[in-house]
């Protein structure tokens, strides 16, 4: 049986619908640098199987409220360093 390969926008937008995840382009790409599994037969741009990318984010999760907030705070800082 083959998955159906997700483009960056139907990821994303599945991850706001299914999962309640807000992120945009650039958390992709963060994501991906930081091992979010991508198809690897797809050229230029990666393409994503929903299975393997929600089970990723799903064990990304942390369950202490106080490290995903250090994380929030750090994350925060970084992206006002880059703008």
């Amino acid at each position: 049986m083959s998955q159906r390969l997700l483009t960056q926008r139907a990821l994303i937008a599945r991850l706001r619908e299914e999962l309640g995840v807000h992120v945009g382009p650039y958390t992709i790409h963060d994501w991906i640098r930081a091992g979010m599994p991508t198809s690897p037969a797809c050229g230029k741009k990666p393409r994503f199987v929903w299975s393997q990318v929600r089970a990723w984010v799903l064990s990304q999760r942390t369950a202490d409220p106080v490290v995903q907030g250090a994380r929030d705070r750090a994350w925060k800082r970084r992206m006002k360093a880059v703008s």
